[in-house]
């Protein structure tokens, strides 16, 4: 359970960071031009292809535990400038609707896993 306590810590992170940055370009017209601009978006693809094959092809890097929180947050910034650059062309109430239906599924999926009683022969499907 401490580990999915961390996963999800994580990835929780992950999604604040992201949202973050995406209500920031909905809100604000100058950082949403910024983030919708080629040369942020172009860069943002290379940073998050860079850091994602890095992740998946280096198994050292993947189990050094200040390295891979690193990699990580590049992974996250990345994704997340990518997310505004889409987003900042959206209404920001539109955008919060959308993070919120996402909190709620994710919520209830993490919900729905811990009522499971055998998670691996569900997992088999």
């Amino acid at each position: 359970m401490g580990f999915v306590r961390k996963v999800l810590g994580i990835v929780a992170g992950q999604l604040l960071f992201t949202f973050v940055i995406v209500i920031a370009a909905s809100y604000s017209v100058d950082f949403g031009f910024f983030c919708t601009s080629v040369g942020c978006q172009v860069t943002s693809i290379i940073v998050y292809l860079f850091s994602l094959i890095a992740l998946l092809c280096s198994k050292g890097l993947r189990h050094s535990v200040p390295m891979n929180y690193i990699v990580l947050l590049v992974f996250t910034a990345s994704l997340a400038f990518m997310v505004a650059g889409i987003t900042a062309w959206l209404t920001p109430v539109s955008v919060m609707i959308s993070v919120g239906v996402l909190a709620l599924v994710l919520t209830c999926m993490f919900g729905a896993y811990l009522i499971i009683p055998n998670k691996a022969q569900a997992a088999k499907g």
